[in-house]
């Protein structure tokens, strides 16, 4: 018997086990890779990621996850740049930074593991749902060497993000928003002088590359829906091509001359949802379980995390009780999702925009992207994308633990 069952250490899994374990509070996390160290973790981690670390009071650990934080931030318009940003003069200490999603997350898990309240699984595969009176009060799944195990407890947790089992054996509807892009994902050796961020933007094409935590370039080319096979069957060779013809001629002929070093390829198709409602009785989903993020502004990572410090929020007062009262219990993770829908809704919604723009391959489309660099630098515009760019950086809301 476990108070709490958490499925996937991803960053909200391994973020609310911890502020639980901290808490005395008996968790047993649930992963089903033997390793994190897969094809693609998100690795943008913003100011509002950052001040949802800062609450698990760890800092000094934290800060030795390997990271890169980029010192300018250039965009780029049909090759011509249009923009620079000093991110340290704009952002100060609080900036953007590229970090190891594996690295933080072993660091997560290593300080789950002091308290003898917390129980991690690795390697182990949830199977299905244990239900009794119309409520979900425990889980089955497979250990690594396929032994079956089942474990009770007062309160499920998905965390299992964008194909979430314990969603769809909640039965839990999602609505969507239409995302018209992909996203090619891979890296390649860095030019000699780069030091910052930097996103190509022209002809219905982006292509954003970034120094990333292990001093190798990082690129995000941005396609238009199911564009990718027809890539993918043409050979590395010619998306390189494709990718060169729309990036300035420096950062072009680097392109060219390492097509035979790029690595990590990864292709990410971009989904952006929302279940109607988080939870059942004793079951609920948070992270991309409960909302996958669509790629842009880098919210995946942030959000989940987020989530995991409001959740605690509400938990932890309810699962510290003696008796457990599980009706508050029920009522608790309602209010978890009403706490976190004003933020989410307003940054997917936001989104969902700039992709209509930046892929829009028209005439219109050009016109609008050409204004844009024109209006930019005029201070009423720029206050109003600065808004926008403020609920990515800092979140909707100011987030704190106060349990």
């Amino acid at each position: 018997m476990s108070q709490v069952i958490i499925i996937g250490a991803g960053p909200a899994g391994a973020c609310l086990s911890l502020i639980l374990s901290q808490r005395d509070i008996s968790v047993t996390l649930i992963e089903r890779r033997r390793n994190f160290d897969r094809e693609f973790r998100g690795e943008i981690l913003m100011p509002s990621g950052f001040e949802a670390l800062m609450q698990l009071g760890i800092d000094e650990k934290l800060n030795k996850v390997s990271n890169h934080s980029p010192r300018q931030l250039k965009f780029f318009l049909n090759k011509k740049q249009i923009l620079e940003i000093n991110q340290k003069e704009v952002l100060g200490e609080q900036s953007i930074k590229a970090i190891s999603q594996v690295d933080l997350l072993e660091t997560l898990v290593k300080e789950c593991k002091r308290y003898p309240c917390f129980k991690f699984y690795r390697g182990a595969s949830m199977k299905s749902l244990i239900k009794e009176d119309n409520r979900v009060n425990g889980v089955n799944f497979l250990l690594d060497g396929g032994e079956k195990k089942e474990i009770y407890a007062d309160l499920v947790i998905g965390a299992d993000g964008r194909n979430s089992i314990v969603r769809r054996q909640c039965n839990l509807t999602a609505y969507e928003y239409n995302t018209p892009m992909d996203i090619v994902w891979c890296k390649l050796p860095k030019p000699q002088d780069w030091h910052g961020a930097s996103a190509y933007a022209g002809q219905g094409n982006l292509l954003i590359a970034y120094q990333s935590w292990d001093d190798q370039l990082q690129l995000a080319w941005v396609v238009l829906k199911n564009q990718f096979k027809d890539l993918r069957d043409e050979g590395i060779e010619a998306w390189v091509e494709l990718m060169s013809d729309h990036v300035d001629p420096v950062f072009s002929q680097h392109l060219r001359q390492n097509t035979s070093f790029i690595s990590n390829q990864f292709f990410l198709n971009s989904v952006s949802d929302c279940v109607e409602e988080w939870s059942i009785p004793g079951a609920m989903v948070i992270g991309d379980a409960a909302h996958t993020m669509s790629p842009v502004g880098g919210q995946g990572l942030n959000i989940a995390m987020r989530d995991a410090v409001v959740s605690a929020n509400y938990l932890v007062p309810i699962l510290k009780k003696d008796p457990l009262n599980l009706k508050n219990l029920d009522e608790a993770i309602k209010q978890i999702e009403a706490d976190r829908m004003n933020e989410l809704k307003s940054i997917q919604y936001k989104q969902s925009i700039a992709p209509k723009i930046m892929l829009n391959q028209s005439l219109l489309g050009d016109w609008a992207r050409r204004v844009i660099a024109l209006l930019i630098k005029l201070p009423f515009v720029a206050r109003v994308l600065g808004k926008i760019n403020n609920d990515f950086l800092y979140g909707k809301i100011k987030i704190e633990l106060i349990v």
